[in-house]
């Protein structure tokens, strides 16, 4: 009826303009600290999300070629080349069974190089962090008696849990289940930025506020 086409008419004017926001996030940030906020946007009338989850490097990539609008990642990127804004700034410890004999202690650096380290893929931002640290006191991956890689991070907690090797990954992650102990490197606080990241000359962090903690 003309009724019913002028009240769906009306109604369609009244809409918000619809903007489409496409955000990167890294798999530590997508997978633990996302959740909420993304369901405050999806529920928003005003903004379509398209969200995806890698890691660092293919989301670096992503942004260049401008198939994203803002990035949020714990990974090392190139300041100079980037604008960014802190988000905020987290602890970096290690993770390891209950039964394991690291659970709760600060452990020597060269003490852990017997045990079977579990990491993720190159590319990755928590990965990243580790090698740096490790760099930093002169060692690498290579110093440990066994690596393996996995790409999930759900995956590795499953193994960790299960006492098949240890891991690193940020403090608020490691508290989050109860099957895993935390222990710290000796020599020092690992810490690291998670940031937004976006192209120089925009500023879109504004469209994905996060709690700054």
């Amino acid at each position: 009826s003309l009724l019913y086409n002028d009240v769906k008419f009306r109604k369609m004017l009244k809409k918000p303009k619809v903007k489409k926001l496409s955000v990167g996030a890294t798999k530590t940030i997508g997978d633990y600290l996302l959740e909420k906020k993304m369901l405050e946007l999806l529920q928003r009338d005003d903004v379509e999300l398209e969200l995806i989850i890698d890691n660092t490097d293919n989301l670096l990539t992503r942004l260049k070629e401008m198939k994203l609008d803002l990035l949020l990642i714990e990974g090392i990127f190139d300041k100079n080349s980037y604008g960014y804004e802190l988000i905020r700034q987290e602890k970096f410890v290690g993770i390891c069974s209950r039964k394991h004999p690291f659970a709760g202690r600060t452990v020597p650096l060269e003490e852990l190089f017997t045990e079977h380290l579990i990491l993720r893929e190159d590319g990755s931002g928590t990965r990243a962090v580790w090698e740096q640290f490790l760099k930093e006191n002169g060692y690498c991956v290579d110093n440990f008696a066994r690596k393996s890689v996995i790409s999930s991070f759900k995956l590795i907690e499953k193994a960790v849990s299960e006492n098949c090797g240890i891991s690193f990954v940020y403090e608020s992650i490691a508290h989050r289940n109860p099957e895993l102990a935390a222990f710290q490197v000796e020599g020092g606080e690992i810490c690291h930025e998670f940031n937004y990241v976006f192209l120089k000359g925009t500023s879109p962090s504004g469209y994905f506020p996060m709690n700054h903690e």
